[in-house]
């Protein structure tokens, strides 16, 4: 087992896992997780024991989910827990470095949202973050700094010659604790 690496694929609603012998040069699928829609992004906690997806079918559908999956010591994924509900569509989702808050980024309308992760590598309940939280015209992916004091969020811009709508691209730099983000920079 050594020699063996796991590898998640999005097929549509399926995470599909892959083990790759790296001695024999082969790959084999071995199993799949499923989630409510399509998955728009997923991410590995930080012991490598969970897995989490970030699903929708697009911005105007009123399905999207947070769903998290144990991972096996052969690297299958069973689910670990129900799905999370959320209200908008998530683009990016990240785990910081302590395994306790999962981070994920919105486009419409261009936001940011912690959940806590409980022992037992769930999804729980969402931190409540400032009103006034920057997050771009269009928030696209959200990453921690390796301090995991600072977080980035990426925001999208829209270049419009000519017209009263261009919308720079910026990286809104958030100061990071107890799961609660603060704007503290933007570069544009």
């Amino acid at each position: 087992m050594a020699n063996r690496v796991s590898l998640y694929v999005s097929e549509g609603p399926d995470i599909a896992h892959y083990s790759i012998d790296v001695e024999e040069a082969t790959i084999m699928r071995r199993n799949t997780g499923s989630v409510p829609q399509v998955v728009q992004y997923a991410w590995v906690h930080p012991t490598n024991r969970f897995l989490y997806a970030a699903s929708s079918i697009g911005a105007k559908d009123s399905e999207h989910h947070l769903t998290a999956f144990s991972i096996g010591p052969d690297g299958g994924l069973s689910p670990n827990g129900e799905p999370r509900r959320l209200s908008q569509r998530p683009i990016h989702v990240t785990v910081d470095a302590t395994g306790r808050y999962l981070l994920t980024a919105y486009n419409l309308p261009s936001s940011a949202t912690v959940h806590r992760i409980d022992s037992d590598g769930r999804i729980s309940d969402q931190v409540q973050q400032p009103k006034d939280l920057d997050a771009g015209f269009y928030a696209h992916q959200i990453r921690l700094f390796p301090s995991n004091r600072s977080a980035v969020l990426v925001a999208r811009g829209t270049h419009r010659p000519n017209q009263s709508s261009d919308h720079p691209g910026s990286l809104k730099i958030c100061s990071f604790e107890d799961g609660v983000l603060r704007n503290v920079d933007t570069v544009a």
